[in-house]
């Protein structure tokens, strides 16, 4: 299969430890609509077929179950599309252990004069999280501070990785363009407050106040 069928993903969610100690994830999955659903497999096992969640014009969005079982020791589970396709992998604990987690208050901004005032590039705490996680995934010449260090026997070391789990808090769908895209509003924000609480908002821009979710917040909501 090519890797240009996936529309989507995956998207890897972690759904809890079950009765019986499978280590559940799940991962959201978007390919060409009309094509043939992927065939998954997650340590060395073929997935379950996909649950469908959602179906457009142009592409359908599957769910598949990744869920695995925890061993005595924490290890990093591969998954992926038969044995030419795409690999990825995600790390678990072992039985009984609380899992290391990183913490993300937002994903970022996305307004355009504020991006312009940045010191470091917009990713720059992205690639410090990923090079904290992934020690194969670290560019070149990336300094590992003292806490960082601290991890590198017990963990990278040992060929597994930092986190098992990333809890993402804050808003992560942003929409910040419009302040500078629509007109109305970038002249609105530029006026005094006793002259913003007696604009007149148009009927165009009073119809667009409440914008359609995109796809993938009415697809959390539903699936």
């Amino acid at each position: 299969m090519s890797k240009a069928l996936f529309t989507v993903g995956p998207v890897l969610s972690f759904r809890g430890v079950s009765k019986t100690g499978q280590w559940q994830v799940t991962a959201l999955v978007g390919v060409v609509a009309g094509a043939a659903f992927p065939v998954l497999s997650v340590d060395g096992q073929a997935c379950p077929t996909p649950k469908v969640l959602l179906e457009r014009p142009k592409e359908t969005i599957l769910r598949y179950d990744l869920s695995c079982d925890q061993q005595a020791q924490e290890r990093t589970v591969k998954f992926g599309v038969g044995q030419e396709g795409p690999q990825w992998q995600f790390s678990i604990p072992g039985r009984d252990y609380a899992p290391r987690m990183a913490y993300v208050s937002c994903n970022g901004f996305s307004d355009p004069s504020g991006m312009r005032k940045l010191v470091r590039p917009e990713n720059a705490v992205w690639a410090d999280l990923i090079s904290n996680h992934d020690s194969d995934l670290r560019a070149a010449g990336y300094v590992l501070d003292k806490e960082q260090l601290w991890h590198e026997g017990r963990i990278h070391d040992k060929g597994l990785k930092r986190f098992q789990l990333l809890l993402m808090g804050g808003d992560q769908i942003y929409f910040d363009s419009i302040w500078e895209d629509v007109k109305s509003l970038k002249k609105w924000v530029g006026l005094s407050r006793k002259e913003q609480l007696a604009f007149k908002v148009s009927a165009a821009l009073e119809k667009g106040k409440r914008p359609a979710a995109p796809p993938l917040l009415r697809l959390r909501r539903e699936g």
